[in-house]
Protein backbone atom coordinates (compact mmCIF):
# COMPACT_ATOMS: atom_id res chain seq x y z
CA UNK A 1 0.00 0.00 0.00
CA UNK A 2 1.31 3.22 -0.78
CA UNK A 3 1.16 6.65 1.55
CA UNK A 4 -2.44 7.41 1.25
CA UNK A 5 -3.78 4.08 1.22
CA UNK A 6 -4.17 1.55 4.26
CA UNK A 7 -4.75 -2.65 4.23
CA UNK A 8 -7.90 -3.78 4.21
CA UNK A 9 -7.21 -7.33 3.80
CA UNK A 10 -3.87 -9.32 4.18
CA UNK A 11 -1.77 -11.26 1.32
CA UNK A 12 -1.89 -14.80 0.95
CA UNK A 13 -0.43 -17.36 -1.26
CA UNK A 14 -2.97 -17.21 -3.88
CA UNK A 15 -4.19 -13.19 -2.92
CA UNK A 16 -2.41 -10.26 -3.44
CA UNK A 17 -3.09 -7.72 -0.13
CA UNK A 18 -5.95 -5.59 -0.39
CA UNK A 19 -5.45 -1.37 -0.53
CA UNK A 20 -7.90 1.82 -0.24
CA UNK A 21 -7.55 4.79 0.35
CA UNK A 22 -7.39 6.77 3.76
CA UNK A 23 -10.85 9.06 4.26
CA UNK A 24 -10.42 12.82 4.41
CA UNK A 25 -12.38 14.41 6.86
CA UNK A 26 -14.69 17.08 5.61
CA UNK A 27 -14.32 21.10 7.01
CA UNK A 28 -16.82 19.81 9.28
CA UNK A 29 -15.26 17.10 10.94
CA UNK A 30 -12.49 16.17 13.22
CA UNK A 31 -10.29 13.06 12.74
CA UNK A 32 -10.73 11.45 16.01
CA UNK A 33 -8.86 8.66 15.22
CA UNK A 34 -5.75 8.31 13.33
CA UNK A 35 -5.00 5.39 10.98
CA UNK A 36 -2.88 2.87 10.71
CA UNK A 37 -0.78 0.63 8.64
CA UNK A 38 -4.14 -1.43 8.26
CA UNK A 39 -7.40 0.41 9.47
CA UNK A 40 -8.55 3.99 8.45
CA UNK A 41 -8.63 6.95 10.07
CA UNK A 42 -11.82 8.10 11.59
CA UNK A 43 -14.11 11.11 11.72
CA UNK A 44 -16.45 12.37 13.47
CA UNK A 45 -18.75 16.03 13.02
CA UNK A 46 -17.71 19.10 14.63
CA UNK A 47 -20.02 19.97 17.60
CA UNK A 48 -22.42 22.23 17.15
CA UNK A 49 -22.41 24.97 20.18
CA UNK A 50 -26.25 26.10 20.47
CA UNK A 51 -27.49 29.88 20.95
CA UNK A 52 -27.07 28.52 24.63
CA UNK A 53 -23.42 28.11 24.52
CA UNK A 54 -20.12 29.60 23.01
CA UNK A 55 -16.88 27.88 22.11
CA UNK A 56 -14.40 28.23 25.05
CA UNK A 57 -11.44 25.93 22.96
CA UNK A 58 -11.36 25.58 19.06
CA UNK A 59 -11.17 22.41 17.08
CA UNK A 60 -8.15 21.32 15.51
CA UNK A 61 -7.91 18.75 13.04
CA UNK A 62 -7.29 15.74 15.74
CA UNK A 63 -9.75 17.58 18.75
CA UNK A 64 -13.46 18.42 18.76
CA UNK A 65 -14.18 22.05 20.06
CA UNK A 66 -15.38 22.36 23.62
CA UNK A 67 -18.96 24.43 24.57
CA UNK A 68 -19.90 26.54 27.24
CA UNK A 69 -23.03 27.46 28.46
CA UNK A 70 -23.39 31.25 28.17
CA UNK A 71 -23.48 32.90 31.65
CA UNK A 72 -26.52 34.24 33.17
CA UNK A 73 -26.37 38.09 34.99
CA UNK A 74 -28.47 37.81 37.77
CA UNK A 75 -31.05 40.39 38.56
CA UNK A 76 -28.45 42.07 40.92
CA UNK A 77 -26.28 42.19 37.34
CA UNK A 78 -26.29 43.64 34.09
CA UNK A 79 -24.13 42.54 30.85
CA UNK A 80 -21.07 44.59 30.40
CA UNK A 81 -20.04 42.80 27.73
CA UNK A 82 -22.41 40.81 24.93
CA UNK A 83 -21.55 36.83 24.35
CA UNK A 84 -20.14 36.03 20.36
CA UNK A 85 -19.51 33.15 19.31
CA UNK A 86 -16.20 32.60 20.83
CA UNK A 87 -16.44 34.41 24.17
CA UNK A 88 -19.01 34.22 27.43
CA UNK A 89 -21.52 37.15 28.31
CA UNK A 90 -19.73 39.59 30.62
CA UNK A 91 -21.52 40.21 33.90
CA UNK A 92 -21.06 43.24 36.53
CA UNK A 93 -23.21 44.29 40.02
CA UNK A 94 -25.57 46.64 39.84
CA UNK A 95 -24.74 49.72 41.44
CA UNK A 96 -26.41 50.58 44.83
CA UNK A 97 -27.81 54.21 45.74
CA UNK A 98 -26.62 55.62 48.94
CA UNK A 99 -29.42 57.21 51.21
CA UNK A 100 -27.87 60.78 50.06
CA UNK A 101 -28.58 59.85 46.10
CA UNK A 102 -31.88 58.65 44.18
CA UNK A 103 -32.19 56.26 41.17
CA UNK A 104 -31.90 58.75 38.40
CA UNK A 105 -32.06 55.94 35.39
CA UNK A 106 -33.13 52.64 36.03
CA UNK A 107 -31.07 49.77 34.76
CA UNK A 108 -31.57 47.40 32.24
CA UNK A 109 -30.14 44.20 31.07
CA UNK A 110 -27.16 45.84 29.12
CA UNK A 111 -26.67 49.07 31.25
CA UNK A 112 -25.71 50.21 35.26
CA UNK A 113 -28.37 52.22 37.05
CA UNK A 114 -27.07 55.79 37.25
CA UNK A 115 -26.89 56.88 40.85
CA UNK A 116 -27.50 60.96 41.23
CA UNK A 117 -26.64 63.10 44.73
CA UNK A 118 -30.19 64.49 45.55
CA UNK A 119 -30.56 68.15 45.43
CA UNK A 120 -29.59 70.34 48.67
CA UNK A 121 -31.99 73.16 49.29
CA UNK A 122 -30.36 76.64 49.27
CA UNK A 123 -30.91 79.07 51.87
CA UNK A 124 -33.03 80.72 50.17
CA UNK A 125 -35.38 78.00 49.36
CA UNK A 126 -37.46 75.23 50.94
CA UNK A 127 -38.08 71.47 50.44
CA UNK A 128 -41.09 71.18 48.71
CA UNK A 129 -40.91 67.24 48.13
CA UNK A 130 -38.35 64.99 50.12
CA UNK A 131 -36.20 62.95 47.94
CA UNK A 132 -36.93 59.34 47.60
CA UNK A 133 -35.21 56.16 46.54
CA UNK A 134 -36.69 56.82 42.63
CA UNK A 135 -37.03 60.97 43.04
CA UNK A 136 -34.89 63.48 43.86
CA UNK A 137 -35.31 66.45 46.32
CA UNK A 138 -37.77 68.95 45.26
CA UNK A 139 -36.66 72.71 46.31
CA UNK A 140 -38.58 76.15 45.49
CA UNK A 141 -37.28 79.24 46.28
CA UNK A 142 -39.07 81.19 49.22
CA UNK A 143 -41.63 83.98 48.76
CA UNK A 144 -40.75 87.86 49.37
CA UNK A 145 -42.74 89.90 51.18
CA UNK A 146 -43.10 93.06 49.27
CA UNK A 147 -44.05 97.23 50.39
CA UNK A 148 -47.42 96.36 51.52
CA UNK A 149 -47.02 92.99 53.09
CA UNK A 150 -45.89 91.53 56.33
CA UNK A 151 -44.61 88.04 57.13
CA UNK A 152 -47.51 86.39 58.89
CA UNK A 153 -45.92 82.75 58.74
CA UNK A 154 -42.53 82.19 58.70
CA UNK A 155 -40.46 79.78 56.69
CA UNK A 156 -38.51 77.28 57.51
CA UNK A 157 -36.45 74.57 55.49
CA UNK A 158 -39.95 72.59 54.74
CA UNK A 159 -42.67 75.43 54.66
CA UNK A 160 -42.63 78.77 52.91
CA UNK A 161 -43.20 82.41 54.45
CA UNK A 162 -46.49 83.34 53.46
CA UNK A 163 -46.95 86.94 53.22
CA UNK A 164 -50.00 88.74 54.23
CA UNK A 165 -51.64 92.32 53.35
CA UNK A 166 -50.95 95.08 55.85
CA UNK A 167 -53.95 96.47 57.46
CA UNK A 168 -54.86 99.80 56.32
CA UNK A 169 -56.36 102.10 59.16
CA UNK A 170 -59.84 103.85 57.81
CA UNK A 171 -60.27 107.99 57.49
CA UNK A 172 -62.41 107.22 61.16
CA UNK A 173 -58.85 105.31 62.81
CA UNK A 174 -55.48 106.16 63.88
CA UNK A 175 -52.35 103.64 63.53
CA UNK A 176 -52.01 102.44 66.96
CA UNK A 177 -48.81 100.00 66.42
CA UNK A 178 -46.61 100.61 63.76
CA UNK A 179 -46.25 97.74 61.38
CA UNK A 180 -42.66 95.54 61.43
CA UNK A 181 -41.45 93.09 58.90
CA UNK A 182 -43.06 90.23 60.80
CA UNK A 183 -46.07 92.31 62.06
CA UNK A 184 -49.21 94.00 61.28
CA UNK A 185 -50.37 97.45 62.41
CA UNK A 186 -53.12 97.86 64.87
CA UNK A 187 -55.34 100.54 63.92
CA UNK A 188 -57.55 102.39 66.70
CA UNK A 189 -60.74 104.09 66.35
CA UNK A 190 -60.67 108.01 66.56
CA UNK A 191 -62.17 108.87 69.91
CA UNK A 192 -64.41 112.51 69.82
Amino acid sequence: CVGHEYETASATKSTDRKCASRSICAHNQFESRAPTATSDRQCTVLTECGVDKWESTASTASSDRICKYLSLCSVEQYQTEAASASSDRACALLTVCSPTEWQSRAPTFTHDRTCTAHTICANSEWQVQDGGANSDRVCLAHSECHAGQWESTTSSTTRDRKCTDLTACSALQWESTVATPTSDRACTALTT
